[in-house]
């Protein structure tokens, strides 16, 4: 459902003039009789939540007396659409880096469970062989045919164990690995954004991002 701008101002306690700037950042001159789209209330309200989030950041570590000189800084205005976005792209580089790394090391775990299982089944395989094949099968007693099954079910127990581990490790890849997707779809919508907020703004130090 569309809003008008005193709606939009008196749901966010920001004035009217404001408002107003913060469209004319976005390219917005005239509202028209239809207000603003969904999508666009849904963009100022991250802009208008993110500044007062970092004010209250700022007033948890200051004094009442430098709170209100804080205080009558920020009601100059709130950050531009470009500024914004700049943030929200800085800070999503970040987790897609945090993610790649923890997707590689989810790999790596990978692999070397996978060399473990072979290394243990292969051990399993030849201590069956060297039991088959041993001379002293007709003279073994009973406790040392009772420690062969004991460590030729350990060794089962452990491949088991490493099968399950390997099932949660390729469930977590998985995990990370939607998340990741979705970070960088995100990430190429706030592009698109930061690119439509700063056309034509030759004065405006353009940065643009590149996921490989």
């Amino acid at each position: 459902m569309n809003k008008t701008l005193e709606e939009l101002a008196q749901e966010l306690v920001i004035s009217k003039g404001q408002l107003k700037k913060l469209l004319n950042q976005m390219g917005i001159v005239d509202v028209g009789k239809t207000g603003l789209s969904d999508k666009q209330v849904k963009f100022i309200r991250l802009i208008v939540s993110s500044q007062r989030q970092r004010q209250q950041e700022k007033i948890t570590a200051e004094s009442y007396e430098e709170q209100i000189l804080e205080e009558s800084v920020e009601e100059r205005g709130f950050p531009s659409v470009g500024e914004f976005v700049l943030e929200q792209l800085e800070q999503k580089d970040r987790t897609i880096t945090q993610l790649q790394k923890l997707l590689d090391q989810q790999q790596q775990l990978s692999l070397e469970d996978k060399r473990m299982l072979r290394f243990f089944s292969s051990q399993l395989i030849e201590n069956t062989r060297e039991f088959i094949s041993s001379e002293q099968i007709p003279f073994l007693d009973e406790q040392i045919v009772e420690k062969l099954v004991l460590e030729n079910k350990q060794l089962k127990q452990e491949n088991l164990r490493l099968k399950q581990k390997e099932i949660r490790l390729t469930e977590e890849k998985q995990r990370v690995t939607e998340n990741l997707n979705h970070w960088m779809n995100y990430y190429a919508d706030l592009q698109e954004k930061y690119d439509k907020a700063t056309a034509g703004q030759t004065s405006f130090l353009k940065k643009r991002w590149s996921f490989k």
